[in-house]
């Protein structure tokens, strides 16, 4: 029973199987093999982010093979295409693509990472702007234990109801 995805820890990730054959179960040495390969590259354990099968091949008295398949995705993943949807005098809306499975963000804006806006919804609403002051603004994954990824690409706007005929937004 070998889960579709497991979660990076910075560590060897320990999987979990078993293999048998008419209630027998198989000895992984004497009557099987198992490979791993990450991203199309053979390795030899679970540790990075990546696409991984493991190749289950029989030896000895068993013969064939069989796979299994699994993600290892990061909480800490750098969240991309960070844009800024929609902006008033005092509030604008910040979405990005989330490339790991945090549920949780920093945001930084202006450079000020004292002062950092936690975030627990893609896209969030930044409230208590300036009005027609530009702003930068950062996103970061944070994980469970409270570590952070690095920050995603910047992207600037101006807290404003001004539209721009030309865009149409």
């Amino acid at each position: 029973n070998i889960s579709s995805t497991y979660d990076y820890t910075g560590n060897a990730i320990a999987i979990n199987y078993s293999l048998s054959y008419n209630s027998t179960t198989l000895v992984e040495g004497t009557d099987y093999e198992v490979t791993i390969v990450r991203d199309g590259v053979s390795v030899q354990e679970v540790k990075e982010t990546g696409n991984y099968t493991l190749t289950f091949t029989g030896k000895g008295y068993y013969v064939g093979s069989q796979t299994a398949s699994f993600i290892v995705l990061s909480h800490y993943m750098i969240p991309t295409d960070l844009t800024c949807t929609k902006t008033t005098a005092t509030t604008a809306t910040l979405s990005w693509t989330e490339n790991g499975i945090a549920t949780e963000w920093q945001i930084c804006l202006n450079d000020d990472e004292t002062n950092l806006i936690t975030a627990t919804t893609n896209p969030f609403r930044l409230t208590h702007l300036t009005k027609d002051a530009t702003y930068t603004a950062k996103v970061r994954a944070v994980g469970n234990g409270g570590g952070h990824g690095d920050w995603s690409d910047p992207v600037s706007f101006v807290a404003s109801d001004k539209r721009n005929l030309g865009t149409g937004t």
